[in-house]
């Protein structure tokens, strides 16, 4: 069987590492919908460029899997809110609560930064966007379907909808 002689090789694993520029702006999945409320919403799962870069930014306890939550009728706080489901039982959170949760009182101004920064390179325009966590390395897989809806502190997904 031929190999790619050219690629990089993670040393760790020996498997081969992307071949894509950290910073790529194709996800692992984009998915659309509106919620309940009218407001259009968008959840993006990030490429693995992305999840390595951020995982690499945030304390350790932040490990994980790295996405967003974008819209341009919803406000921030709105957003801030919102959290996901995905295939398998994979639960994206909003930095408001991923932080508490991971048990990191904040982030410094560099990382908080940095992160946002990655954030925004996903899509320009008037979205306004959330950056969203999975414990689960996992969680970021490719997947055709999602369930978007409000959290408000409690652990239960209330108004949700789904997108793809």
């Amino acid at each position: 069987m031929p190999t790619d002689k050219t690629a990089e090789t993670d040393k760790a694993t020996g498997a081969p590492e992307p071949t894509e520029p950290v910073g790529s702006n194709e996800a692992l999945a984009d998915l659309r919908g509106t919620t309940l409320k009218g407001n259009d919403i968008r959840f993006g799962i990030y490429n693995p460029n992305y999840q390595k870069e951020l995982n690499a930014e945030m304390p350790e306890a932040l490990n994980g899997a790295w996405g967003a939550l974008c819209s341009v009728a919803a406000t921030e706080e709105q957003l801030n809110e919102t959290g996901a489901l995905t295939n398998g039982g994979h639960v994206w959170r909003s930095m408001n609560y991923a932080l508490p949760e991971a048990g990191v009182p904040g982030l410094d101004k560099e990382a908080s930064y940095k992160a946002y920064e990655a954030e925004a390179r996903v899509e320009g325009g008037d979205e306004k966007y959330v950056l969203v966590h999975s414990v689960d390395p996992a969680a970021a897989t490719k997947t055709t379907t999602a369930t978007v809806g409000q959290y408000v502190g409690t652990a239960e997904l209330l108004n949700a909808v789904e997108v793809q």
